[in-house]
């Protein structure tokens, strides 16, 4: 059984509910739910009264394990393994939360606040008072990929370059800052971008509705103690609707079921095609042309297949102004690595970018600031901070052995039904 009720407490600047498990058992536990604006000075000092008004046994944040250790720890890129990084196949991943995170940071900035501080303010408070800290959100490595799921060619150039064109000295009126105190911190970047994203806000919003809200009932269920959760004003809706759902359930185990939405995405028939299906198919098309027509035609074509993938590769690496032995050994693997699953042409271009311009701990540091500095056509700061253009080398290498590919693909097909 549940009951639900808006709360009068201390006056606040956001919607404040709580929840309760049963209301004929107090010993059962309850939720007490505020949402925040996460770039706002008035919700930092909110969560902060709230805590030492309620005073809970726990205290629920929307962070997860990795968010909860950037915010804890800021010196973590200190210890980053870059190769690691490199292999892991994230970069691109890791590019587009770099953008976002460096897209709140310019508000913060414009705001006069540091990301993140109203879940510090809950942090410390919590700390002070000795309530236990619940990590409540889904891990950010798993949003990320089920969003990259969904992302299209077009939306991650448009996540990447926007900032090309954006004017860092433009005003935040008080319209826009209200409605960010609506949106979730990422949702509200991503629409700078797009105003049409019903997949990307059904994994980045949605689906963290529900992970949260099964965390917090599980929480309040297990230890019977009352929670306060801090998390975005936009996420409360969702998880209020969620509440309602459970309250008119027959069940007596209150529960929100999180296990599809904590999966990893399995990979698509087309990334299945691409990896394994395609360099197959360009293999066996090769031996039937050696035999079939003769050796000269398929070493020529093998010609235009290093070619094609080896020149793109390379002009990828030097796009993203990568160092010439970098250039250089992307063009060399490219050939190789466009039919290899187990290869890929960015990883080899950024080992060598990355041992032969390693970055610094200040590059670690600046990152997000040398992305904020992004303004018009000053992007300087992409090229500057040797980790970004290790990414991009990464990046922008990859890209052009998949344009390669697609080149040197349409001569040996044309080969073959001609």
């Amino acid at each position: 059984m549940l009951s639900k009720t808006v709360v009068d407490g201390p006056s606040v600047d956001g919607p404040l509910y709580e929840i309760s498990i049963d209301p004929s058992n107090p010993d059962q536990g309850k939720i007490v739910l505020f949402g925040t604006a996460h770039v706002s000075k008035k919700s930092a000092d909110d969560v902060r009264s709230l805590i030492l008004f309620y005073r809970p046994k726990a205290v629920a944040i929307e962070l997860c394990e990795g968010r909860y250790e950037a915010l804890t720890n800021p010196d973590r890129w200190k210890k980053t393994d870059i190769f690691t990084l490199i292999k892991s196949g994230k970069s691109a991943v890791l590019l587009i939360q770099l953008f976002l995170s460096a897209h709140q940071k310019r508000i913060a900035k414009k705001l006069n606040i540091e990301p993140g501080a109203e879940m510090s303010a809950a942090i410390s408070t919590a700390n002070e008072i000795n309530s236990e800290i619940i990590l409540i959100d889904r891990d950010i490595k798993i949003t990320m990929r089920r969003a990259w799921a969904n992302v299209s060619w077009t939306m991650l150039f448009k996540i990447l370059f926007s900032g090309f064109s954006s004017n860092n000295e433009e005003e935040i009126t008080e319209e826009e800052i209200e409605k960010l105190k609506q949106e979730d911190q990422l949702i509200s970047a991503l629409n700078e971008f797009s105003d049409k994203l019903p997949e990307i806000k059904k994994v980045i919003v949605d689906e963290r509705d529900t992970y949260m809200s099964s965390i917090l009932l599980e929480s309040v269920s297990s230890k019977n103690n009352s929670i306060l959760a801090v998390v975005g004003a936009g996420h409360v809706s969702g998880m209020m609707n969620l509440f309602s759902k459970v309250q008119e359930s027959t069940s007596h185990s209150p529960n929100i079921d999180r296990t599809e939405v904590s999966k990893l995405p399995p990979p698509t028939l087309i990334s299945k095609l691409l990896l394994y299906g395609m360099p197959a198919f360009l293999v066996l098309s090769l031996i039937y042309i050696f035999i079939t027509f003769d050796y000269q035609a398929g070493l020529s074509l093998i010609g235009i297949w290093c070619l094609s993938t080896g020149i793109c590769a390379a002009i990828g690496a030097a796009i993203a102004l990568g160092h010439p032995l970098s250039i250089l050994s992307a063009g060399f693997i490219a050939p190789i690595a466009a039919i290899h699953p187990g290869i890929a042409t960015g990883w080899v271009s950024g080992f060598v970018e990355a041992l032969i311009r390693k970055p610094t701990v200040n590059d670690f540091d600046t990152i997000t600031d040398d992305i904020t500095s992004i303004s018009g056509m000053n992007i300087s700061g992409l090229w500057k901070n040797r980790v970004l253009r290790i990414l991009l080398v990464v990046g922008f290498s990859n890209l052009g052995c998949m344009i390669g590919m697609a080149i040197g693909s349409l001569s040996i097909i044309e080969k073959l039904f001609k």
